[in-house]
């Protein structure tokens, strides 16, 4: 998780609390905090969490570049082109060797215009991950990507994780929601990776098309 002893001071400042105003809200002992903010000793994994988490509650974000102020903690697409307006964002949204976790993924039902937009985040260089209903071969990129969950877990309402976003989709596709909730999304994550580690890698593809 990213927070600097810098980051903290920044994000205190921005805000205009004080040490005892960021101890009241987090529940992090004052000499802690200090400590860290002048460089003299470390937090704790639960501490820096806590802490993050109280910034986030004021829509915070911390950064490899500094601080960013979240506008907007849920955004809403609507219409046949959704999934390719969300696909935009991810490629607005992640870098090379970041990673895009699909859960309930289905290739056969992606049209053309999506799978050009996938196959442009590839070439950027980010990784895809998919949880796929068992049975299924129609599997676009390499096989070594999937992984089958039992049909009773299987559901048509597909979501996916990106950097600190999870997006939500209806059945139809036609109506996403993105939600900026980091705790929320390495929840997911580390839900996603549980169902990974389980599941079983597909042996073929009867896919048309196969892309790396």
């Amino acid at each position: 998780m990213s927070l600097t002893p810098k980051q903290l001071k920044a994000a205190r400042a921005w805000m205009g609390w004080s040490l005892d105003d960021l101890v009241s809200r987090s529940g992090v002992n004052k000499n802690s905090i200090y400590r860290y903010e002048n460089s003299r000793s470390d937090l704790s994994h639960d501490n820096k969490a806590k802490i993050l988490g109280t910034f986030e509650a004021h829509r915070i974000k911390f950064t490899d570049n500094g601080l960013q102020e979240v506008t907007h903690t849920v955004q809403s697409l609507e219409g046949d082109d959704a999934y390719a307006r969300l696909l935009d964002e991810i490629y607005s949204q992640t870098a090379k060797g970041n990673e895009v976790l699909f859960f309930y993924g289905k290739d056969s039902v992606t049209p053309p215009e999506c799978i050009e937009r996938e196959k442009r985040l590839r070439d950027k260089g980010v990784k895809f991950r998919f949880l796929v209903e068992e049975g299924d071969t129609y599997l676009r990129y390499p096989l070594e990507e999937y992984r089958y969950i039992a049909k009773e877990h299987y559901s048509h309402a597909p979501f996916l994780v990106f950097g600190e976003f999870t997006a939500f989709s209806n059945k139809e596709g036609n109506e996403i929601q993105i939600a900026w909730l980091p705790h929320l999304t390495a929840a997911l994550t580390g839900l996603f990776n549980a169902s990974w580690e389980h599941g079983s890698m597909p042996t073929q593809s009867t896919a048309e098309s196969r892309y790396a």
